[in-house]
């Protein structure tokens, strides 16, 4: 949400929305409108590498599987993230790489009016959250944990 001030997003903002840009925290309105081309840059550029790794793949005799490696909806709106992850099957992903941590997890969040910090709860939804993006398809979720420690395991759903 801090972004968008780059020339780059100041031209994908005029051909987007064919109107001269507008400084995203000028209003509710322009946040919720730069956060929309943020969602759909990001979404197509994925597509674009989706197509081009098929195509390569095809052209190779191969079959490429695309995971998109992302961290929890829940985590991404803690943090002010913008992200099209869960529109990304449609454009072609084949499921995604759960990336939930203690440092994502230990993210204060309120629950009955209190913030704090509640680790196991949260990585609970988290995982859950990551889970349901591929529920009901043929599509597959790996689930990867890194702790402070470095210490890592990854399963497949």
């Amino acid at each position: 949400m801090r972004a968008g001030w780059s020339a780059g997003f100041k031209r994908a903002w005029q051909a987007y929305y064919n109107e001269p840009w507008i400084e995203p925290d000028s209003s509710p309105d322009a946040q919720y409108r730069a956060s929309k081309l943020k969602y759909y840059l990001y979404r197509r550029a994925l597509a674009q590498v989706f197509d081009f790794v098929r195509e390569y793949g095809k052209s190779h005799g191969r079959k490429i599987a695309c995971y998109v490696p992302t961290h929890s909806l829940i985590n991404y709106a803690s943090w002010g993230i913008v992200s099209p992850e869960s529109s990304l099957l449609e454009v072609g992903c084949d499921g995604y790489i759960a990336q939930v941590w203690t440092g994502t997890a230990r993210t204060p969040n309120f629950y009955q009016g209190e913030k704090k910090e509640r680790t196991f709860e949260t990585a609970f939804l988290e995982y859950g959250v990551m889970q349901n993006l591929v529920r009901g398809t043929d599509r597959r979720m790996w689930f990867f944990e890194r702790s402070d420690r470095r210490q890592s395991a990854a399963f497949v759903v």
